[in-house]
């Protein structure tokens, strides 16, 4: 968020920061069930793809201006971004299968 949040959609940003403080408000209480945590990660996961998404078309849509392909680091820097959501998100259920 802090390298292309300035970029996208300031609703999309909200709704990544809303998501993610309602999963550590769940996180916070003793007698949350694993489904309610479950649904917290699936929630931010699918904000957070939104800000992918919309980075990578804010990044087409500046190398079609220039009319040039999207950059091959660019595209690497979307598949780690997305990789490491996947893994945030394993790793908060392995955590949360913990309690």
């Amino acid at each position: 968020m802090e390298e292309h949040g300035e970029k996208v959609d300031p609703t999309t940003i909200e709704a990544i920061e809303l998501a993610i403080a309602a999963l550590k408000d769940d996180l916070e209480k003793d007698d949350v069930s694993a489904d309610k945590i479950k649904a917290g990660i699936q929630n931010v996961t699918e904000v957070a793809m939104r800000l992918g998404e919309a980075s990578t078309r804010l990044l087409r849509k500046k190398a079609k201006s220039r009319n040039q392909p999207v950059p091959m680091k660019w595209q690497a820097k979307a598949k780690t971004m997305i990789s490491s959501m996947q893994t945030s998100k394993t790793s908060t259920k392995t955590s949360a299968r913990k309690r």
